[in-house]
């Protein structure tokens, strides 16, 4: 199953979270997509403050198209990054695998 790691979007004051992701969906041009499903929230202490993470599934058909904000990858072959194996757990919980 291929994926797409789309970047972080700070959330403004009186943002819906919906709202912030349907558009960050939006400005991938190239991707047909279906209303995000909201999954579940992560809430953690980060180095700079305490962190909420909302995560959405969504089924899209195509690719991205010049595109700086996404980059299309298999599950397995995710970077690692300073958060570890997070981003693989992450995945795996929404994709039931």
């Amino acid at each position: 199953m291929d994926l797409i790691e789309v970047c972080s979007c700070v959330l403004f004051v009186h943002t819906h979270p919906d709202d912030t992701a349907g558009a960050v969906l939006a400005d991938l041009t190239g991707l047909e997509t279906v209303k995000p499903e909201f999954d579940h929230v992560e809430s953690f202490r980060g180095r700079r403050g305490w962190h909420l993470v909302f995560h959405y599934r969504v089924r899209a058909k195509g690719m991205p198209v010049d595109d700086a904000l996404s980059q299309w990858c298999p599950a397995e072959d995710l970077p690692v990054t300073a958060h570890g194996g997070w981003e693989k757990a992450v995945v795996k919980k929404l994709t039931g695998g």
